[in-house]
């Protein structure tokens, strides 16, 4: 886990410094005590695409394994998405709001075999993937003249299809569906008119561990996290 949150720490961090160097690149850091260009305050619905990497890693106990492998895969791939949110103006320079978005994805990873304790390949290989996403995420944005920088974070769901398939049927696992975590990220989204605005934002999904235990009492797991660049257009509707 700390090699996760000193990756995720990083990221957000360099998402940082680049929205403010971008702001500066503008010219619009000098207009810091002029008012916002137009309202961010409405309803707003939009479109998002963008690409996805992450990691899964599992672990099955075939009982009398006392280290069990812990095999990592690394899936990736492009995801597109619609978003449905609302902003509130609370004065000239901040703004807080609320946004869902559901996205189809195709992030899958190779197959992996599981080793044993001694280290050598078992009858049991798995492979990892997700066909979906879905956040709900509140956002708190501070606005340097029409150009918005924001934080968001909330909830996460991520539709999962892990298998661990055995040499019988009753060694065969599977962690399908939609599996609940949490999602932060940092973002910057630009107004082009009174309704149009565009963004580009980074996520960082954490779904914790799902674990059971095998028809034979085995006891297995799937631990899986994803980050997300994407890019989008908003239409305020209210």
């Amino acid at each position: 886990m700390g090699v996760k949150m000193l990756k995720f720490s990083s990221l957000t961090a360099m998402a940082l410094v680049l929205s403010v160097t971008a702001a500066r690149a503008d010219g619009i850091m000098s207009f810091k005590d002029a008012p916002p260009a137009m309202s961010w305050g409405g309803m707003y619905i939009g479109g998002t695409i963008g690409y996805g990497w992450g990691s899964s890693t599992t672990h099955y106990d075939q009982g009398n394994h006392q280290n069990p492998s812990h095999p990592s895969n690394d899936p990736s791939g492009g995801m597109i998405g619609v978003t449905l949110g609302y902003n509130h103006q609370v004065n000239d320079r901040w703004v807080i709001g609320i946004e869902g978005d559901l996205s189809m994805a195709d992030i899958e990873g190779e197959d992996k075999y599981i080793t044993g304790w001694d280290g050598a390949p078992d009858a049991h290989y798995w492979n990892s993937g997700w066909g979906g996403m879905f956040t709900l995420r509140g956002r708190v944005g501070y606005d340097l003249g029409g150009n918005l920088i924001y934080g968001t974070a909330g909830l996460a769901a991520i539709d999962s299809g892990e298998h661990i398939n055995g040499d019988a049927a009753n060694q065969s696992q599977d962690n399908t569906g939609w599996n609940w975590g949490w999602v932060v990220g940092v973002g910057v989204e630009r107004q082009f008119s009174e309704r149009w605005t565009g963004k580009v934002e980074y996520l960082h999904v954490d779904l914790g561990e799902t674990t059971g235990t095998s028809v034979r009492g085995y006891s297995y797991g799937f631990d899986q996290d994803l980050d997300l660049l994407r890019v989008g257009m908003n239409y305020k509707i209210h």
